[in-house]
């Protein structure tokens, strides 16, 4: 959460990474100093979960169009989710002789 991490931050009881919004005016105000800033973490991930796309609002596909756009040429971006591999239906049973 967010904003316990900041709010841990202010009160001095550690250091943390967190997206520069979170803290930018806490760190042009002093309150707050940028530790290892040559350091730059590229795990992560970010997931759209949304129905599927016979069932996709025209702004819920507006936006996921928009964020898959906007994060397209980022270097630590996939390029699209892996495909589901498609589902195996179980052998049917036999009619045995007896």
């Amino acid at each position: 959460d967010f904003s316990f991490l900041h709010g841990m931050l202010l009160a001095n009881a550690g250091i943390t990474q967190l997206p520069r919004f979170v803290v930018k005016c806490d760190v042009h105000a002093g309150r707050l100093a940028e530790v290892l800033p040559e350091y730059k973490n590229t795990d992560g991930a970010l997931y759209l979960v949304y129905p599927s796309s016979r069932h996709l609002s025209a702004k819920v596909r507006a936006f996921r169009d928009h964020v898959l756009k906007e994060l397209e040429d980022q270097p630590w971006a996939m390029k699209r989710a892996p495909k589901r591999p498609p589902r195996v239906q179980p052998p049917k049973p036999r009619a045995t002789a007896r």
